[in-house]
């Protein structure tokens, strides 16, 4: 069977789903055996969702950047990777999804995703990939960092909890141990989680900022990419800063406020891990 084909298949199917949940969900129903339907039709609908949600995350990635803006993407050093290995933009990009409301499953995919970066579950980015984490949230009562909708929380709270949260994740390392053989099966916390000391010092020092700045290709705003300045025998050249970005997509948002309160839907958080001398620091650097 063709990609096409089970594509079709797959399409006709969620047009069957989306008319027989419309019909029943227009006529209100309160027989036993509409209701007992509908119940199932929206039980299928979450598995169906809940399975594609992490492929469709990467899909969208790829599609944003093949597609849409025609760059370079390859597999095997990442879920993705964007960009020639010259570029000074280039990334390697770890996506996960979840459609649970429990902020261990986020936790523990986070820092699943910093282990893969560090190559030791096969895949190792390239030398000069700025490193990406992507992470889909597809629940509205999962507020990951924020443990409610308080009245009072803000972007702030946004950027000093998730930032908090982030740096934990990350510098709690335990190595990714695989298996020999059957009779020597992986112990527990053998999936390999946050990234080793070594990992982290390989970052770009970044505590001098004379030294570090945007890459000029992109908007200010919008680029978390950035430079660093190397003296050489020749001159002086611009080489990228390594450093970890961390990406958190509420599929459904939810209202933050500002500090001057007005109200704000985060759909969007990116924050940057950077190191600074012996510390890795965070700061939220977008949200929409």
């Amino acid at each position: 069977m063709s990609t096409r084909t089970r594509l079709g298949e797959l399409k006709d199917l969620i047009e069957k789903l989306l008319e027989s949940h419309d019909a029943l969900s227009l006529a209100q129903p309160t027989n036993p055996v509409d209701t007992f339907y509908l119940g199932k039709i929206t039980e299928w609908t979450n598995k169906i969702h809940g399975v594609s949600s992490g492929y469709a995350s990467e899909f969208q990635e790829m599609y944003k950047h093949r597609t849409v803006k025609g760059r370079a993407i390859y597999g095997g050093y990442a879920d993705v990777s964007v960009g020639e290995p010259t570029d000074l933009t280039s990334k390697s990009v770890q996506v996960k999804s979840t459609n649970q409301d429990k902020h261990s499953v986020v936790n523990s995919m986070i820092s699943e995703a910093a282990n893969q970066l560090t190559g030791e579950r096969g895949e190792l980015p390239r030398p000069g990939d700025r490193l990406v984490i992507d992470m889909s949230i597809v629940n509205a009562n999962n507020l990951w960092p924020l443990s409610s909708r308080g009245i009072g929380l803000t972007i702030d709270d946004l950027e000093r909890v998730g930032g908090a949260q982030l740096c934990s994740l990350i510098m709690k390392y335990t190595p990714h141990v695989v298996a020999n053989s059957k009779a020597s099966p992986p112990q527990p916390g053998a999936q390999g989680h946050g990234m080793s000391a070594g990992q982290l010092m390989s970052f770009t020092d970044m505590k001098d900022p004379t030294l570090i700045s945007r890459f000029s290709g992109h908007s200010n705003v919008r680029s978390t990419q950035y430079i660093h300045t190397v003296s050489t025998m020749t001159g002086v050249t611009h080489v990228p800063a390594l450093h970890l970005t961390v990406k958190i997509r509420y599929k459904e948002g939810y209202v933050l406020k500002h500090n001057n309160g007005s109200e704000y839907i985060i759909r969007l958080a990116v924050f940057n891990l950077h190191r600074q001398g012996n510390q890795l620091v965070s700061k939220l650097v977008k949200y929409t």
